[in-house]
């Protein structure tokens, strides 16, 4: 009977620790599902600030080319006046 009796403290031992495992790897899940969610979300937010970049990528060199269309016409404008400067000397 004593060997019985073993067998049963083992087995309860043995459901005990089963038990206990079911516990630690349900927690993981909700800490890998939880993780799972927070890398969504932040690669949800790399692409906005990526297409963010991208259009004030694109805005800044609409105002490169806007400027240098500027420095143009100014450096025209001032070789014109030059120009007639030197005429009415």
């Amino acid at each position: 009977m004593s060997d019985l009796r073993r067998i049963e403290e083992q087995l309860s031992q043995l459901i005990s620790m089963v038990a206990k495992n079911n516990e630690m790897i349900a927690k993981n899940n909700e800490t890998v599902a939880k993780v799972s969610e927070k890398l969504d979300e932040l690669e949800e937010k790399l692409e906005m600030e990526r297409a963010l970049n991208k259009a004030r990528y694109e805005e800044l060199i609409k105002e490169i080319r806007h400027t240098k269309f500027e420095i143009n016409h100014l450096r025209d404008k001032t070789a014109k006046n030059e120009m007639e400067i030197d005429v009415i000397k």
